[in-house]
């Protein structure tokens, strides 16, 4: 069965866990605290006993069995924690997870903890299976436009509140870093007293902790927003991204863009499009949607993007940085399709 984490909490109230769970997702601190509120509840109802396997190479799942097994034989009720960094159990794991999930052993609850799972993992046969015969919990970052409500949410626990204005600079300051965000938390809970924040002092004492990769920037690009676009291309570029990531950011974007925009031309199904390029998330559907629409044909942003990538090959002078944000203020700026400059 599947949880939101959001409802997570209250389902930890009842007086009985399920005997297997797993949580996963692509952020840490929220697959973090997560499995510290099941392991929490778990002890409250009395499983004392704990014992942790990380799946690592050399690896047992024969010594795993073993040890789950013989520890049945014992009268206190435990916890075991599997930890899958990888994500992927292996064919012995999967079978091991499959059996266990459909016959858990008594006494025992199992939390399985996973990092971020691809769409072939969330397929295989053993996550279906935990699916079924689990309960699983998807711990994912909230999407950039949630970020302030996640601060304002995290700052009513404490007691302290934020100007929406306020709200969204902590957002932007954190972006990408939760566990940086949380510690920052922390420390508006010891220098301020509950009620709202003072602006001034509060961006004093909040550093710039966003962590973005290549992936936001080609993000930005599809949703249109040139400001965002030129500051996440300054930001990589000073954290010393490297330029072919850089290059692949934008030329991904601007790909994706100008195949819609032969899709549309043609009158066929975007959708099909979208299969082909294995674009599933609806949101990033609706960007690349109003982006091919928005943009005249780019032709010329394409001539560009062949130029970025003989410069960062050295196969051509120039400076890429400046080059790239200029590409990048071309689309922020170009007319609709249909009107003239």
């Amino acid at each position: 069965m599947k949880l939101p984490l959001e409802r997570l909490t209250r389902h930890l109230e009842r007086q009985t866990l399920e005997p297997v769970w797993a949580v996963y997702g692509d952020e840490p601190l929220l697959v973090l605290e997560a499995t510290d509120a099941v392991r929490a509840r778990a002890r409250a109802l009395g499983f004392d006993e704990r014992l942790v396997f990380t799946v690592e190479p050399g690896f047992s799942w024969e010594r795993l069995a073993q040890e789950s097994d013989s520890l049945s034989l014992f009268a206190s009720r435990r916890l075991i924690e599997l930890r899958l960094p990888q994500g992927k159990p292996g064919t012995e794991g999967a079978a091991w997870l499959g059996e266990r999930v459909k016959n858990p052993l008594p006494e025992t609850i199992l939390l399985v903890t996973l990092g971020e799972l691809d769409w072939q993992a969330r397929k295989s046969a053993w996550f279906t299976a935990l699916e079924r015969h689990a309960v699983v919990v998807e711990a994912n970052a909230p999407p950039r436009e949630r970020l302030p409500e996640w601060w304002r949410e995290r700052l009513a626990r404490q007691r302290q509140s934020a100007s929406p204005e306020l709200l969204r600079l902590l957002a932007e300051r954190t972006e990408g870093n939760l566990l940086a965000a949380r510690q920052e938390l922390e420390k508006l809970a010891l220098l301020f007293p509950e009620g709202p924040l003072p602006e001034e002092e509060v961006c004093t004492a909040v550093f710039d902790l966003a962590r973005y990769d290549p992936d936001a920037l080609r993000q930005a690009m599809l949703e249109g927003d040139c400001v965002r676009a030129l500051r996440l291309l300054r930001t990589l570029t000073a954290e010393g991204c490297a330029m072919p990531l850089l290059l692949w950011a934008i030329a991904a974007a601007l790909r994706l863009i100008a195949g819609a925009q032969e899709t549309l031309a043609r009158g066929a199904p975007l959708e099909v499009f979208f299969r082909q390029e294995r674009v599933f998330r609806p949101e990033e559907k609706r960007a690349i949607e109003r982006s091919a629409r928005r943009l005249p044909p780019l032709r010329a942003a394409l001539t560009a993007c062949a130029r970025l990538d003989r410069i960062a090959k050295g196969a051509e002078a120039g400076d890429f940085v400046p080059e790239a944000e200029r590409l990048l203020l071309s689309l922020g700026t170009a007319p609709p399709r249909g009107r003239a400059a």
